[in-house]
C-alpha cells in the first residue's frame, strides 16, 4: 500500500502518557500504578484489565529494582504486593510451570532464600517491596497490587494549520470542564440509581463516566459542596455497572481508570462516588443519593 506523499513528508512526534498517578519506566516504556487495596489475585488482575492492563510481570534487575523504589515509597509497612506471575503446577521450583498473566516469558526470577514453596496445586507471586524479593502466596490471600500498562500515544503533526478555536456551550445548569471538553450537572436529592440514570437520558446525558483522577477530582469539587449545601449524603452515583462479570459505564466509553475503596469492587452491579479524602469508588446495589449527569457540550 503507498500512502500520500503529504502524510509521509510529515514528521510525526510520538509522546508516551501514563496518566495522573501513574509511574512511567522509560526502560521498558511501561506505566504502572500502584493501587494499596489489598485483594486476592484474580480481582487484581481484573482490575488490571479494566485499564488495559495486567499484574506487573519482571523481566530483568532493572525492572525489579524499578518496582522495588517505586513501591517502597507508597506501601508504609514495606510489605508485600501482587505481581503477575500464577501457576497450577504444585512444582514451584520449575519454572516453565510460572505464567505472566500478560503472556510474556517467565524469565527472570528474584525469590527470597528459602522460595519459592509449594503451597499446594496452585501459587501465586508476591513482591516485597522492602527489599524486591519474591515469594509464593496461595491466590486466595489479599496484598495490594502493581498493574502495568502501555502508554498511550498521543501523535502531533507538526506544520499543519490548525483550524479556528471550537466555541463550547452547556445547556443550562450544566458545568463545563475544559480537559473532558464535556458538561456537568448535579442533582441533588435522594434517587436510586435505575431513577438517576433514567433522569440523565431524558437530559440528553448520562450518568457521568471517570477517566482520569483529574476528572475524578473535578466531579468531587463541583459534588460534594453542592450536596452538602441541602444536608443530603455527600455520596454520588456515578455511572459505572457490573455487566456479566465486566464492569462498563453507561455511557459506552471504555472503562480506562478506576479509583475504588479499600476491599471493593464487591458483588453488586452499581457504584457511588465516596466523600473520604481520596474520593475512591464503593459498589452497592440499594440506596438512594444524589449524581451527576455527564453530556457533550453545544457547538
Amino acid at each position: 500500500m503507498i500512502l500520500p506523499f503529504f502524510l509521509l513528508s510529515l514528521p510525526f512526534l510520538i509522546n508516551a502518557q501514563c496518566g495522573v498517578g501513574a509511574i512511567y519506566n522509560e526502560k521498558n516504556n511501561l506505566c504502572y500504578r500502584l493501587y494499596k487495596a489489598a485483594v486476592d489475585f484474580d480481582t487484581a488482575e481484573s482490575i488490571c484489565l479494566t485499564l488495559n492492563g495486567h499484574l506487573a510481570s519482571v523481566h530483568n534487575l532493572d525492572d525489579n529494582n524499578f518496582l522495588t523504589q517505586q513501591a517502597s515509597k507508597l506501601i508504609y509497612d514495606n510489605g508485600p504486593v501482587w505481581l503477575g506471575a500464577q501457576t497450577s503446577s504444585p512444582n514451584v521450583r520449575d519454572p516453565n510451570n510460572w505464567k505472566w498473566t500478560d503472556g510474556t516469558p517467565f524469565d527472570y526470577q528474584n525469590y527470597r532464600i528459602g522460595q519459592p514453596s509449594s503451597l499446594g496445586s496452585s501459587a501465586c507471586m508476591q513482591f516485597l517491596t522492602s527489599d524486591g524479593t519474591w515469594l509464593t502466596a496461595t491466590c486466595i490471600d489479599e496484598f495490594p497490587f502493581i498493574c502495568a500498562s502501555e502508554p498511550k500515544k498521543i501523535t502531533t503533526v507538526s506544520g499543519v494549520t490548525c483550524p479556528p478555536t471550537k466555541v463550547y456551550r452547556c445547556p443550562s445548569r450544566y458545568v463545563w470542564f475544559q480537559n473532558t471538553q464535556s458538561c456537568y450537572k448535579v442533582v441533588i436529592g435522594s434517587y436510586y440509581f435505575d431513577s438517576a440514570n433514567q433522569y440523565c437520558k431524558n437530559d440528553g446525558a448520562e450518568l457521568a463516566s471517570v477517566h482520569s483522577y483529574t476528572e475524578n477530582e473535578f466531579l468531587a469539587q463541583i459534588s460534594t459542596t453542592g450536596l452538602g449545601e441541602k444536608n443530603y449524603g455527600y455520596n454520588i452515583w456515578i455511572g459505572l455497572i457490573n455487566n456479566n462479570t465486566q464492569w462498563q459505564w453507561t455511557d459506552g466509553s471504555p472503562v480506562d481508570f478506576v479509583n475504588w475503596e479499600s476491599n471493593y469492587p464487591q458483588s453488586y452491579s452499581t457504584t457511588a462516588m465516596m466523600s473520604d479524602g481520596d474520593h475512591r469508588w464503593y459498589n452497592s446495589n440499594y440506596g438512594e443519593r444524589g449524581f451527576i449527569c455527564k453530556r457533550p457540550a453545544i457547538h
